[in-house]
């Protein structure tokens, strides 16, 4: 990694402006009657390499009139923002920490009316953040390997390497396992010293860090199928079950290893066509057998999500009859909840783990270019 082929990178800014968008974003959602409530949500700002997450929650008894997006906000809003809000219905919000462990939320109300939310019990704790730790890893950290292959955005690298502080954790807490091994510390003095760096000497320990993530990440992979299978029936059947859809390719298997995943993934279509004017990104990711459990609960569940996830798996029967763990129900609905109230807006609301799957309609054009594009993904 380079700076010729790197973008975004920081630049500084001031706590102030980071406080000046919370400004705005408190203003604009009391001026708004279908927002229930608006949070702040993550640890302390590192400025000018920080983003910023917020929590909408729209009352359930009105169509919701979403906020502007956030990077209409200001001049330094656009650069500071990189995603979208999360936003929920009342309803839905109810399950908030069945998505997001409240020990990495870090919670903090900025408008409107205090929420209780439900807490995992303590006798769910593991299974729940087990559930959490699986939808991360496939729909973000299995994913880190990308950023080799493509000019890097800087500011999302960072972050998403920072992340992995919350992975640990969450290891931690479901086996007993310490995987960080400095990790955590290197890539906070990164951030907190990245001014004081000459700007390629942080790039190049920038890419240092994102190797030892990718690395890092195949840990976590381990520890949690150890987890899984200690804990639960393996159904060695699942090697026949495959899910696929325009994002995802995955398939199962026993003795998984950091090398094996490697090659699969590497056989992914990242692709940036002049042509069509899209960028693509389809993954092929092989996962170890145990973690077709979180696949079974998603396709037993009740919902839209539940019910889309049933139409892309290969070979249900394979469960031969074998249910998922208890355990796991809650945020089976804590997720389908949140994709309904998705759906329901129109897409609008951004889905916590989409696995692909967008609440929005694809026209026939994008239908057909997809198809190719899986085409070309499936006989690499």
């Amino acid at each position: 990694m380079n700076i010729k082929n790197s973008y975004n990178l920081p630049i500084r800014l001031e706590r102030a402006d980071y406080e000046k968008c919370v400004d705005l974003i408190r203003k604009e959602a009391l001026s708004n009657p279908t927002v229930s409530a608006a949070y702040l949500m993550g640890g302390e700002w590192c400025p000018g390499i920080s983003d910023l997450d917020i929590v909408l929650i729209y009352k359930d008894e009105l169509t919701p009139k979403p906020l502007s997006n956030p990077w209409s906000l200001s001049e330094k809003a656009n650069f500071i923002f990189t995603h979208r809000y999360l936003s929920f219905s009342q309803s839905s919000a109810e399950y908030f920490y069945f998505l997001y462990p409240q020990e990495t939320t870090n919670l903090r109300l900025i408008a409107g009316i205090e929420h209780n939310f439900l807490a995992i019990p303590e006798n769910n704790r593991q299974w729940t953040l087990a559930f959490i730790l699986f939808d991360v890893l496939v729909n973000k950290l299995l994913l880190f390997s990308k950023f080799k292959k493509a000019p890097q955005n800087v500011r999302q690298l960072i972050g998403s390497l920072y992340s992995l502080v919350y992975t640990s954790w969450m290891v931690r807490e479901i086996s007993g396992v310490d995987i960080d091994h400095g990790f955590g510390q290197r890539i906070q003095s990164l951030r907190e010293n990245w001014f004081a760096l000459d700007e390629s000497l942080a790039i190049q320990e920038l890419s240092v860090l994102l190797e030892e993530g990718i690395v890092l990440v195949s840990r976590a992979v381990m520890e949690l199928d150890g987890f899984v299978s200690k804990e639960t029936l393996v159904n060695r059947n699942a090697q026949n079950v495959k899910f696929s859809n325009d994002k995802f390719a995955v398939k199962f298997t026993t003795g998984w290893s950091h090398q094996q995943f490697i090659e699969e993934f590497d056989k992914s279509l990242i692709w940036d066509s002049k042509v069509f004017g899209k960028k693509v990104e389809s993954f092929r990711l092989l996962l170890p057998t145990s973690f077709s459990v979180f696949f079974q609960a998603y396709d037993q569940g009740e919902g839209e999500f539940s019910d889309i996830v049933r139409q892309h798996l290969s070979a249900s029967r394979e469960w031969n009859n074998l249910r998922s763990p208890d355990n796991l129900n809650n945020h089976v609905r804590a997720v389908n909840m949140a994709y309904g109230s998705s759906v329901a807006s129109g897409g609008w609301f951004k889905i916590p783990y989409s696995y692909g799957f967008s609440a929005g309609k694809q026209g026939l054009n994008s239908k057909l270019f997809w198809k190719f594009c899986l085409l070309l993904r499936d006989i690499r």
